[in-house]
């Protein structure tokens, strides 16, 4: 097993083994406009855009929030009805991470009525590029690919605060995850190693089977999602989509059913026997909520990826049920953000692909930036402190015929034309990257100059810092070795045919990882520090103080089939 190829993951594994899994825990992107429904905005006139930014952060140049919400409102619980209009076992909210539960209490004889704001299922799991992280499952395994669960627990509690119960709750996810994919396994679904360019396995993560052929990484995990759908379905699971969950109903402290209202209808009432689980995602497509409970993902990102439904509305219910917050400020982000673009835009778009290629990257002083194909959330932390949170990379008229030479892990693999399995794609990218830069350079979006202080000056930058950059890289490239800065030798191209292109590179928002407070069970916990019985949050609706153990999506489908499991056990 190689698991140096290439310098993928390598040193970040065994060094730095909790952060290297946070590295590709995102890679979503915001749902097909062109298929799925996009969420409402609040009622009432929305914020206009010079509400919204504040100068010198990352965001100030984001071209519209057209999609956001901006809802604070924390609602309190409900009275029970007069009359519910239905009464099941379980009602899971949000059909991404929480599809694993409502299949798993589906499948173990419950009743259960999922509720869903988009008009299909799978939510931000389905648009995800990347792997579940796992260890210790059984193709890995039989790959011979080694259980590092002991090295992975340590690791992540090094980053936790000290407590019995975040102890425990990692040690839980850790045991889930394999749990989780036993139990796909069981029921026919077939998973294989994370793996790169084909070769390389990646020793944490799996993916379905087939379902990286020829580098295509966008919507990864569909097959997944597709196969809760099924196992839900089959069991007599019911969905209601296009509807919200809009109401907790709470009796002597107990959470016993929610209220629910479609986009258009009436609001209706579901008791709920054995529990509630709040799956409805994070908060980073809620502008408001981001600068009360997450500044960092509003002020330090120049755009969102979560998703347009990542409304913080099961958060605001918990919170109003009496919830506590875990997590503040903590989120996810990887270096995928752009200047001039809508807040929500879609890491796998060229415009953001072409900036993350092995360009020459500088910052605002002209520094040289190092190149870290691995570590992306690391890349993205240091772009959001550095000096205007923002970098630029540069390349020249030769970029295509170099681009053929690149070839990236995960979403910084560019789109082609002979990609397999885009049919998964549902029509949300052009299967051309050239498409894209070509566009983005035609609306100005990507700079370009004939000369490097030209390009400068359109940059705002100081033009010496850039020429004498251009200069500092073409020696590099003339020696031959980029390994100072995380060069391979064939990344290694000249800057010398104009036009000359640039672009603002920052911080993007994957994932918020404030929410509701939750034991290891996932049960939520109120300001005192109690359980609200019958109350469960799973994925980025509920908080953590610190990593975010499985990666994002991984964690969103093993928290909820934690809360799955606890209300088999115990309610």
């Amino acid at each position: 097993m190689d698991i140096s190829r290439r310098g993928f993951l390598g040193s970040a594994l065994l060094v730095g083994g909790a952060a290297a899994v946070g590295s590709l825990a995102g890679c979503a992107s915001t749902p097909d406009q062109a298929t799925e429904t996009t969420a409402e905005v609040t009622s009432g006139a929305p914020p206009t855009r010079d509400d919204i930014i504040v100068p010198h952060t990352a965001s100030e140049k984001t071209a519209s929030f057209g999609f956001c919400t901006f809802d604070t409102e924390e609602p309190p619980p409900l009275d029970p009805p007069a009359t519910w209009d239905y009464e099941v076992d379980v009602v899971v909210a949000g059909t991404g991470g929480g599809l694993a539960a409502a299949s798993r209490c589906a499948s173990s004889g419950k009743s259960v009525i999922a509720l869903e704001a988009n008009n299909i299922h799978g939510g931000v799991s389905k648009s995800a590029c990347l792997y579940y992280f796992a260890t210790g499952t059984k193709c890995q395994l039989e790959a011979g690919i080694p259980d590092i669960t002991e090295m992975l627990r340590e690791q992540t509690l090094a980053l936790y605060p000290p407590g019995e119960r975040y102890e425990k709750h990692v040690d839980n996810c850790l045991k889930g995850m394999k749990d989780l994919v036993a139990w796909t396994e069981e029921l026919g679904f077939a998973w294989e190693p994370g793996w790169i360019d084909g070769e390389q396995k990646v020793v944490f993560t799996v993916a379905p089977v087939g379902s990286q052929d020829g580098g295509n990484s966008f919507r990864m995990l569909t097959e997944i999602e597709n196969f809760y759908d099924k196992v839900f379905l089959d069991n007599g699971g019911e969905y209601f989509f296009e509807t919200r969950i809009s109401g907790l109903v709470m009796e002597n402290g107990e959470i016993i059913g929610v209220q629910a209202t479609p986009n258009s209808g009436e609001p209706f009432f579901i008791k709920a026997e054995k529990g509630v689980i709040l799956a409805t995602g994070g908060m980073a497509n809620n502008i408001n909520m981001m600068k009360r409970y997450c500044p960092d993902a509003f002020y330090r990102s120049m755009v969102s990826n979560a998703s347009n439904f990542d409304n913080g509305e099961g958060i605001r219910l918990g919170l109003g049920a009496g919830a506590g917050l875990d997590g503040y400020n903590n989120r996810g982000v990887f270096d995928g953000g752009i200047e001039g673009v809508d807040w929500n835009h879609m890491l796998y778009d060229a415009d953001i692909q072409i900036a993350r290629q092995p360009w020459l990257q500088i910052d605002i002083l002209g520094e040289q930036m190092k190149y870290d194909i691995a570590e992306y959330s690391v890349v993205g932390e240091t772009i959001a402190r550095m000096p205007e949170a923002k970098i630029f990379s540069f390349f020249d008229a030769n970029w295509e015929e170099y681009c053929e030479g690149f070839v990236l892990p995960m979403c910084r693999n560019l789109t082609k034309p002979d990609m397999p399995n885009q049919e998964r794609w549902m029509g949300a990218l052009d299967n051309d990257y050239r498409n894209g830069v070509n566009r983005a350079i035609e609306e100005d979006r990507i700079k370009s100059g004939n000369t490097p202080e030209e390009l400068a000056e359109k940059l705002g930058i100081a033009p010496e810092y850039v020429k004498a950059a251009f200069d500092k890289w073409n020696e590099m490239v003339a020696s031959g070795d980029g390994s100072a800065y995380g060069y391979q030798p064939e990344w290694l191209h000249p800057l010398d045919t104009p036009p000359f292109y640039g672009q603002a590179l920052g911080a993007m928002t994957f994932s918020t990882r404030a929410g509701l407070a939750i034991s290891e069970n996932q049960e939520v916990l109120a300001e005192d520090g109690k359980v609200i019985p019958g109350l469960y949050a799973a994925g980025m609706t509920s908080g953590r103080p610190a990593y975010c153990i499985c990666g994002d999506v991984g964690y969103a489908a093993t928290s909820s089939f934690l809360a799955a499991n606890h209300i088999l056990a115990t309610r």
